[in-house]
């Protein structure tokens, strides 16, 4: 099955050399130049059996992606606790220090 060629050019530009290169494009081209000219110059048919690839490695990448959000979030939330643990020791510290320079410490003795 053969793929059929876009048309690059945009609605109010029909200029002969009007060729619109989108990121995906560009994402393309820069993983596989040659996988690129294939498709888009040459327009030649992808081999049997890349769409099972392709949906394995779409869902791999899915995967992949909730993983490193998912860390995100834990970093997000150790940056959080480890600020509110400053905050309590700063807290504590002057409540302490306060006490002891103006009240002070009984000394008991039998």
């Amino acid at each position: 099955m053969a793929a059929k060629p876009r048309d690059r050019r945009p609605a109010g530009r029909r200029g002969r050399d009007a060729v619109w290169v989108s990121a995906s494009d560009i994402g393309s081209f820069d993983y596989c130049a040659r996988a690129y000219w294939l498709e888009r110059v040459q327009i030649v048919e992808r081999p049997e059996g890349t769409g099972s690839r392709l949906v394995a490695g779409t869902a791999h990448h899915r995967a992949h992606g909730r993983r490193v959000a998912w860390q995100h979030r834990l970093v997000r939330t150790a940056v959080v606790l480890l600020c509110c643990g400053v905050v309590l020791l700063l807290v504590h510290e002057a409540a302490h220090r306060g006490g002891r320079t103006s009240t002070p410490v009984p000394v008991f003795s039998l």
